[in-house]
């Protein structure tokens, strides 16, 4: 039984304030209360939180392109129900549903990319379309940047598209370099012989694998892709952004802008979610708070816990929480096993939350996860973590049309 004391002392906390939203550097600080009583309006903009080379930043989230913006088929992890992507917006996605009809709104969490759909081809700048695929062919209109194509034919250095602008159907060819592929987020790939192989990324027409071998495109049967990777299609020297760059996305996050009028300073700008992230502790009041959706105790301690609710959060002692940054405002399946290591999704920690490692063989998982269920899986998803004995992690893994129960020991690197 996890013992939990409230703690009914908050320290009041200051928030930095700017110039404008788009200033380097704040301008001053004030306290949260001063700030919140002189609002004056406010903007919400989506922002994403992303990490390249242990650099993190918070950018605006048109600067890239997810597994979802090149997905036309995508399944609600809920429902196990396969959706067509209508288009983004600021709320999700709107979805169609291919039993009713119906359309509506759906929020990203809730959406992975079917694994047997090819998806869209999305462009990072101005394209050529040329009638053949040869640069000396005649030009015969130019694409706009951000235009979902469907690809009709891979080729080395030109990719056969066509696409609909104005209600016109256009169709030719275009250099592959100035496009995103939902290939590029790939993860795992199906082969013909019905392997299940890890990936690098993507080289024109082929996807290089991490045995460094390469698998065209064409002879691709089905693909995961990575929910965590963004990748920038827009240039944004400021912050050292070039188009195609690769970044891992540590959570997103809606980022709101209140403005107010301090005396003093005249109407300043600032973020309600720096003073929330900066509270690096909390107490199980903030916690309960929350919609929970995993939790473990420690057995050998009942103090220690992990709690999953919009964030993962890690105590010692039941009194003070701690939130673990590795996992930004995301919701995980946890536990802490036997061995008191925290274990997070795919990520182990042997050192109280200060380091985390894969500890997963998702080749492994992959190819037995379709063997159990003798089709190709349409997603792969962690959605419960069990421990029943002291030698064996098992998992419950959703692929989208079944929950499939792993308990073997070859599913973890040792």
């Amino acid at each position: 039984m996890l013992i939990f004391y409230t703690c009914a002392t908050y320290s009041k906390n200051a928030v930095y304030f700017y110039k404008s939203p788009v200033s380097s550097f704040p301008s001053g600080q004030s306290d949260i209360f001063t700030l919140e009583n002189s609002i004056k309006k406010s903007e919400t903009t989506q922002s994403i939180i992303v990490e390249k080379n242990s650099v993190k930043k918070i950018l605006p989230k048109t600067l890239f392109a997810i597994d979802l913006d090149t997905s036309e088929y995508v399944i609600k992890t809920n429902l196990n129900k396969r959706l067509q992507i209508i288009e983004a917006t600021d709320q999700g996605y709107r979805v169609k549903d291919l039993q009713t009809g119906l359309i509506f709104t759906e929020s990203r969490a809730n959406l992975v990319p079917d694994s047997q759909d090819s998806g869209f081809a999305l462009t990072i700048k101005k394209l050529s379309l040329f009638s053949e695929p040869s640069w000396k062919s005649p030009v015969t209109q130019t694409v706009p940047e951000k235009t979902s194509v469907k690809i009709i034919e891979f080729t080395d250095h030109f990719f056969k598209i066509s696409y609909t602008e104005k209600n016109k159907l256009f169709t030719g060819y275009v250099e592959n370099a100035g496009l995103i592929l939902k290939h590029d987020f790939a993860s795992f790939v199906l082969n013909e012989k019905n392997q299940w192989l890890p990936v690098e990324y993507r080289l024109g027409d082929s996807l290089l694998l991490k045995s460094n071998q390469r698998i065209k495109i064409k002879n691709i049967k089905a693909f995961l892709t990575r929910s965590d990777l963004a990748i920038s299609i827009k240039e944004k020297p400021e912050d050292q952004i070039l188009p195609r760059q690769r970044w891992k996305i540590l959570s997103d996050q809606n980022q709101t802008w209140y403005t107010s009028e301090l005396k003093g300073h005249g109407l300043v700008y600032w973020k309600k979610q720096e003073f929330l992230d900066s509270k690096k502790t909390v107490f199980i009041e903030d916690i309960l708070k929350k919609e929970i959706s995993s939790m473990s105790v420690d057995a050998a301690n009942p103090h220690r816990a992990l709690i999953s609710a919009n964030g993962i959060f890690y105590t010692e002692d039941g009194v003070v929480w701690t939130k673990l940054d590795n996992f930004g405002n995301k919701n995980y399946p946890v536990l802490i096993d036997n061995k008191s290591h925290l274990i997070v999704g795919d990520q182990r920690s042997t050192d109280k939350g200060k380091n985390f490692y894969p500890f997963i063989n998702w080749q492994q998982v992959t190819k037995v996860t379709q063997e159990i269920t003798g089709v190709v899986p349409k997603h792969i998803v962690i959605s419960k973590i069990t421990q029943k004995n002291k030698n064996t992690i098992n998992l419950e893994i959703d692929t989208g049309g079944r929950i499939v129960k792993l308990e073997t020991l070859p599913i973890h690197i040792q």
